[in-house]
Order: C-alpha cells, then sequence, then structure tokens
C-alpha cells in the first residue's frame, strides 16, 4: 500500500484541530467521487468499518508512508485496526522520513525516482530481516 488515503465519519488526531480544513476537503472530494454511495464510512474509503476485514486476503501487508502526510494517523490507524481485528498475518509499516504524501509522484528527474526506488526496497528487504525497527 502506498501513502494510503483513507479517512471517515469521525475526525480523529490532528484532524481534530490542525487539520480540520484538509478532511473538510478530502471528504467533500470522495463525496464527489463515490456519488454519495455509502458516505464517508464506506469501507473502501474507511476501512476501518469494514464488517469483513479480519478476513483480508492476503498473508502480509507492506503499508509505505510519508512522514508529513496529513493521512498518516489515519494510515496508523489502519495498522492498529487490522491487528486488533484478529487478522493474524504479517503487516509492515515503513514510514519515509522528511517526506510528503505521495512525494515519489512529484519526483521529474529520472534518477531521483530511482533513487527512491531503491530506498524502497532496501528499507522493505530490512524490515523483512530486521522487523522490530521497522514499525509506525
Amino acid at each position: 500500500m502506498l501513502h494510503t488515503y483513507f479517512q471517515g465519519t469521525e475526525p480523529i488526531g490532528p484532524e481534530l484541530a490542525k487539520d480540520r480544513d484538509f478532511k473538510a476537503g478530502t471528504d467533500l472530494t470522495w463525496k464527489l467521487a463515490s456519488k454519495a454511495r455509502v458516505g464517508l464510512d464506506d469501507p473502501m474509503f474507511n476501512p476501518a468499518k469494514d464488517p469483513r476485514i479480519s478476513k483480508f486476503g492476503c498473508s502480509r501487508i507492506l503499508m509505505c508512508v510519508a512522514e508529513k502526510d496529513k493521512c498518516l494517523f489515519r494510515a496508523l490507524n489502519y495498522k492498529k485496526v487490522m491487528e486488533k481485528s484478529g487478522w493474524m498475518e504479517d503487516l509492515r509499516c515503513l514510514r519515509a522520513k522528511g517526506r510528503d504524501m505521495c512525494s515519489f509522484c512529484l519526483i521529474l528527474h529520472p534518477k531521483m525516482h530511482a533513487l527512491y526506488a531503491k530506498e524502497l526496497v532496501i528499507s522493505s528487504i530490512r524490515s523483512l530481516v530486521r522487523p522490530e525497527r521497522f514499525s509506525c
């Protein structure tokens, strides 16, 4: 999972104060994109509300997040929800220090893309070897 974009009806963490405007914008974007199907607690947008989350169809998840991402708190909440759900598989979290959400998409120079990919691969391998060092 690369730089997840989870939200939900109830504000959590920084959404209660400093990121209130950001949350309002993401809420509006989701309502427009989903055509008000289920709302902000649609499991596609707020997986914490998925009653089947413990039956997630894989045995390993590598979740990549950015340290400066305004959705970071939601990603960390997703990790907690997965752990509490009874899903007994392997979830690793890799936090890119000093980076913003989807910053890898904004890198225009090909060599920088290669460096970021290399950093991601090396960190992923390290997380498999020494998982205690890679937790959000």
